[in-house]
């Protein structure tokens, strides 16, 4: 009987510190250097796509250069993003 009822208690130790952690996950914010290095490299995939986008034949690729811009703002967005949080 100790068993079962040592199980339980750790059981019952875990579903607390389980629904502890929630409401502090929920007030994480990065600090200032983590957002700046997290936007710089969201930035450094936006330029790359941009610059491969301007590589390719506008008239053969107009489909793919389309998608590059698409994927080249989208990123510059979340980094727009990241500096917010």
């Amino acid at each position: 009987m100790s068993i079962g009822s040592s199980n339980n208690t750790n059981n019952t130790a875990t579903e607390a510190s389980a629904g502890s952690q929630t409401p502090a996950a929920a007030e994480f914010q990065d600090c200032l250097s983590c957002r700046l290095v997290g936007a710089g490299a969201l930035l450094g995939v936006a330029g790359y796509a941009l610059h491969a986008r301007s590589e390719l034949d506008p008239l053969r690729f107009a489909a793919r250069r389309r998608g590059l811009l698409g994927l080249g703002l989208a990123f510059a967005g979340v980094a727009a993003y990241r500096l917010g949080m």
